[in-house]
């Protein structure tokens, strides 16, 4: 959940300016951009939550949220502003389409229902999708998560008072409200359940409940195949490392702390998922040079 208040609290307590780091300032412009955004409520019906809950249908796919085109344009260009000021050599990414012709409602439309068409949105109009990765997606994503971020939130209260805790079953490793990937995953301690792994949409802003040993990409379950890593020092922000699918998903220990919020925790994980992948690397080189030798 975009949380302005919260997202200000830990800039304080860390002593860090949103506006020197790009995901941080586009996550800040996000959250104080919601507070001045009404978007009309959605409802689902039981049927559509249960699919939804199942991984059979996300909820976006049954009823999706009207996002108006020019409150979504001027969402946009306000996100955009503060991602190009965050940028040191002050030069934003070029090359990109002019938003007033991409965004068609249409456009908007499919976005709303599916996040992930934005991809094939973008691969239409010849963009590259590399330049594209590192700035227009993220933009349109942060814009996109300002209108849908507190149906998601809502939709994921509801999940959790559908499923009493006796109740077992496969969770959906796709989101249940966009169905697009998680971002990341947490451990919080209950008062009744123990330690309970959620897993959180960085696309709407939702959040679900996932076994504790299980993939989040592939759904394997072999402990065999699962392991954390961390950096020396810091065991509360892991990878959730699977040698089967040869994945690797961020997992924050401490969820049940007020302080706690899945956006800023997954980017703090940056520097641990960046080692990790450079050993990974490192790694493969060795073995081929040992083949080679």
């Amino acid at each position: 959940m975009l949380s302005l208040k919260k997202l200000d609290r830990l800039f304080a307590k860390y002593n860090i300016n949103p506006a020197e780091d790009q995901f941080l300032a586009m996550l800040h412009e996000a959250a104080r951009l919601k507070t001045e955004v009404t978007v009309p409520e959605v409802e689902w019906t039981p049927e559509e939550m249960q699919d939804a809950l199942h991984g059979k249908k996300p909820l976006f796919a049954s009823r999706f949220i009207h996002v108006p085109r020019e409150e979504f344009l001027r969402v946009f260009a306000a996100i955009r502003a503060v991602a190009d000021e965050s940028i040191p050599s002050g030069d934003p990414c070029l090359n990109i389409p002019e938003p007033e012709a991409f965004f068609t409602q249409d456009t908007l439309d499919a976005l709303a229902k599916y996040p992930d068409a934005l991809w094939d949105r973008i691969e239409e109009a010849g963009m590259d999708l590399t330049l594209a990765e590192l700035y227009f997606v993220p933009v349109t994503a942060f814009a996109m998560r300002v209108f849908l971020d507190d149906a998601a939130t809502e939709a994921s209260r509801a999940f959790d008072r559908m499923v009493p805790d006796t109740v077992h079953f496969k969770r959906s490793i796709t989101c249940p409200v966009c169905g697009t990937r998680a971002s990341m995953a947490a451990v919080g301690a209950t008062q009744n359940r123990g330690n309970v792994k959620r897993l959180y949409c960085a696309c709407c802003g939702a959040d679900w409940q996932f076994e504790r040993i299980r993939c989040a990409v592939c759904g394997d379950e072999a402990t065999s195949e699962l392991q954390y890593v961390h950096l020396e020092g810091d065991d509360k922000h892991r990878l959730h490392v699977c040698s089967a699918c040869e994945s690797s998903v961020a997992t924050v220990f401490g969820a049940e702390s007020e302080d706690f919020d899945p956006d800023f925790e997954s980017w703090r994980c940056a520097e641990l998922m960046v080692a990790y992948a450079q050993t990974r690397e490192q790694a493969q080189q060795d073995v081929s040079q040992a083949g080679n030798a």
